[in-house]
């Protein structure tokens, strides 16, 4: 089972509490122990079951990639970016500060369907498109902590 939420006590007894806008969720520790930061969200996966005694549900989490930092657009820096030509047929320029080197570039189609990944290599970077079909699509560069997205149509 997996849920979200954001944590609420630091771990006593061998749990600790997170919010998922249901209700509290008690996180054991009976086999992956973790640090949370109060009010962060989390999201976390594991084996679930029903306290009795607390009528709380508990989910016992089993490795460390069961437990990941809940991270949103308000955490990440956003960055200057820019395309060209708009609306292009074949390729597409972009540019990007040294800071995104080593960042991932996607390009999602209007449905969010994830249609090329690379990595940014340098500061300026050519996307073949041959084979793409015509409409509008999403460039989307992320990591390092780093966002930016522009849209781009091709004819």
């Amino acid at each position: 089972v997996k849920t979200v939420g954001e944590c609420t006590s630091l771990p006593s007894d061998g749990f600790w509490l997170i919010s998922d806008g249901i209700g509290l969720v008690k996180v054991g520790e009976h086999f992956y122990t973790f640090a949370p930061v109060l009010n962060e969200e989390y999201d976390v996966t594991g084996m679930v079951r029903y306290d009795g005694a607390s009528f709380q549900f508990q989910i016992d989490p089993r490795f460390a990639a069961d437990i990941t930092a809940v991270v949103g657009l308000d955490d990440l820096i956003q960055i200057d970016m820019s395309i060209f030509p708009n609306p292009t047929s074949d390729i597409l320029n972009v540019t990007t500060p040294t800071e995104v080197i080593g960042a991932t570039m996607l390009i999602l189609d209007n449905k969010g369907a994830v249609k090329s990944t690379q990595r940014v290599e340098s500061e300026y970077s050519v996307l073949d498109l041959t084979g793409f079909t015509a409409g509008s699509y999403l460039l989307m560069v992320q990591g390092n902590g780093l966002v930016s997205a522009k849209t781009f149509i091709i004819k």
